[in-house]
């Protein structure tokens, strides 16, 4: 239904950006099943969420692609993990290593929604 007139939806949408009217929808949760009976929460957000995200990504990548690193290879454009394994490869068979650090840093930010700081923070922003 949004591509039927998307010039015009599209329209709309930046206009409401540009004068502070856009709001973004809540995120719907689904939940996957896991091989091991448990369940993976995904978020699936509104369309123009995710055009507005898309958007967002795309300038900010424009603007900040400068500043990475050579090496640096999480959520770029053009880039994915295996072309970091293969690089990983080359430097370790053409230049001496004395470590390597394997950290598995999946659930690391997770405590954070627990945190007292953070939750302040979105209870004030809330009311």
């Amino acid at each position: 239904m949004y591509e039927q007139d998307l010039a015009a939806n599209l329209q709309d949408l930046c206009a409401r950006i540009h004068n502070g009217r856009y709001r973004p929808q809540p995120v719907r949760r689904v939940y996957i099943p896991k091989t091991d009976g448990g369940q993976r929460p995904l978020g699936v957000p509104a369309l123009e969420d995710k055009i507005v995200q898309s958007a967002v990504a795309e300038l900010l990548s424009a603007v900040y692609e400068a500043d990475f690193l050579g090496f640096s290879y999480g959520f770029r454009p053009w880039r994915n993990p295996h072309m970091a394994l293969d690089a990983l490869h080359t430097a370790l068979m053409s230049q001496r290593v004395n470590w390597v650090l394997d950290a598995d840093i999946r659930s690391f930010l997770d405590p954070l929604s627990y945190c007292p700081l953070v939750h302040g923070v979105y209870s004030k922003s809330s009311v």
